[in-house]
C-alpha cells in the first residue's frame, strides 16, 4: 500500500501527485435582500500545470473576521497539509449552514 496515498488523500491529476497548491478567494454578489451584509464566494484551489482551478470550496459568512483570514491566506503556495487546515478553518468557522 502508497503510504502518501494513506497521509495525503488528496487527489491525484494526470497521474502525479501536487505538494503545491495555490489558493485565491473569488466573492460573488449576494443578490438576496435576507443575506445583506454577507460575503459569499468561493475558494479556489489551483496547481501551476492546470490553468483553471482542480477544485473550489464554497463560502458564505458575515464575520468580519473573514477579511483578516482571506488576506492571511491568499495568493500563496501550501502544501496537502496546509490546504487541509485551511479548508477545515473555511468550513467550520466561515460557511453558514442555509436551509435550502
Amino acid at each position: 500500500m502508497n503510504i502518501l496515498k494513506e497521509l495525503f488523500p488528496y487527489p491525484q491529476y494526470e497521474g502525479k501527485w501536487h505538494f503545491r497548491y495555490y489558493i485565491s478567494f473569488t466573492d460573488e454578489g449576494i443578490m438576496n435582500p435576507e443575506y445583506f451584509g454577507y460575503r459569499g464566494g468561493r475558494l479556489e484551489v489551483m496547481i501551476e500545470e492546470r490553468q483553471y482551478p482542480i477544485n473550489e470550496y464554497r463560502f458564505l459568512t458575515n464575520k468580519k473576521s473573514f477579511n483578516w483570514f482571506s488576506n492571511l491566506v491568499e495568493c500563496r503556495h501550501y502544501n496537502v497539509i496546509g490546504l487541509h487546515i485551511i479548508k477545515l478553518i473555511l468550513k467550520y468557522k466561515y460557511v453558514k449552514r442555509i436551509n435550502t
